[in-house]
């Protein structure tokens, strides 16, 4: 930028002037477009390809940006043909049946893509992205460019976080208590963890969708025979009395507190009793008084203030229930194998 700004100055001092217009985005718009997606108009500037860092070397153009409206998303999460997974909070992949292709989510929300990867695609999925195609905000400082550009390590998403901890306590447990498992249904819980994503617009139902999604993997699939057969050696006649009646995370919390010796294990789950009563108050039919109460005890649980809105709420439950996991497997890791 700088040689070709004293180039022109060069030339303006020649031509005896001392002003010098420069229309950069006219000039780069005035060349014909990328040979791309013949056929299907996709709506993309010159200007990023050529002078945001990186992309430039691709000189066929395929590294230009194109843009889209997130609510694409919503559709080909529902769609039978499409798949969408996140390997981190901005960097995703969209499986069609024909391929696949990586995208990102900027800083405005938008889903940014290649033009070049976009020409793998099908036509009929071309199309489907051309009803979503907005212009370019020219931001695409997103962990997509800094995976795809800058060969920048993206971090795993907190959803993956929150699995990869909770398959740690697994593990553990598995190790020090003579096989014993955790979870059960680990062939249904297959598929759910293919619909545990952040969602998209944090509307009411999808963040509702999450929790119930959330609530299966973690607390529902909870095998409590194991643990009570180990508590039943433990307790005494009033303890053993109640045990019987115990579901799945009060379970925990008792087999936490007696087998692992956890301090304070009440407030160590409590992060998965909040996930429960969230799912309950925004999934089930309940009075509308009492939701909303539920709602604000489970926001004053998390920390949170009576305004703080979905978004907030999910990235702070996500994040303690992760250290939930990973104080379990902590306790769990501090037994002696075969206790």
């Amino acid at each position: 930028m700088k040689l070709g700004l004293q180039h022109l100055a060069e030339m303006a001092k020649r031509k005896g002037t001392n002003r010098v217009t420069v229309d950069v985005p006219k000039a780069v718009a005035s060349e014909p477009s990328f040979a791309f997606c013949k056929g299907v108009p996709f709506s993309y500037d010159r200007v990023d390809q050529q002078f945001i860092p990186g992309l430039a070397h691709a000189e066929d153009g395929f590294l230009t940006p194109v843009f889209f409206s997130k609510d694409i998303l919503t559709y080909f999460y529902n769609h039978p043909d499409y798949a969408v997974s996140f390997g981190s909070d901005t960097y995703g992949t969209l499986y069609t049946k024909g391929g696949y292709i990586s995208f990102g989510l900027n800083e405005n929300g938008r889903l940014v893509m290649w033009l070049g990867d976009l020409d793998d695609l099908d036509q009929r999925d071309q199309v489907m992205l051309l009803a979503h195609n907005v212009p370019s905000d020219h931001s695409i400082g997103c962990e997509f460019y800094e995976g795809q550009i800058e060969a920048i390590f993206t971090e795993l998403s907190q959803e993956q976080r929150l699995i990869r901890t909770s398959g740690e306590f697994a593990t553990g447990v598995i190790e020090r208590f003579s096989r014993m498992k955790v979870y059960k249904m680990d062939a249904e819980a297959a598929g759910l963890l293919t619909q545990l994503r952040r969602p998209v617009h944090f509307s009411e139902g999808e963040f509702g969708d999450s929790m119930e999604t959330m609530t299966k993997l973690f607390i529902e699939r909870i095998d409590i025979a194991p643990m009570k057969a180990v508590l039943r050696e433990r307790l005494g006649k009033i303890e053993l009395e109640r045990l019987g009646n115990l579901r799945e995370l009060k379970t925990l919390q008792l087999w936490a507190e007696k087998i692992l010796e956890l301090e304070e294990a009440g407030d160590a789950l409590s992060p998965l009793f909040v996930l429960y009563d969230l799912r309950v108050a925004y999934k089930h039919l309940l009075p509308l008084e009492k939701a909303e109460e539920m709602k604000m005890s489970c926001r004053t649980r998390l920390g949170q203030g009576a305004q703080a809105g979905l978004e907030e709420m999910y990235t702070v439950l996500t994040h303690q229930l992760e250290q939930t996991f990973v104080t379990l497997t902590k306790a769990v890791l501090s037994m002696k194998p075969g206790d």
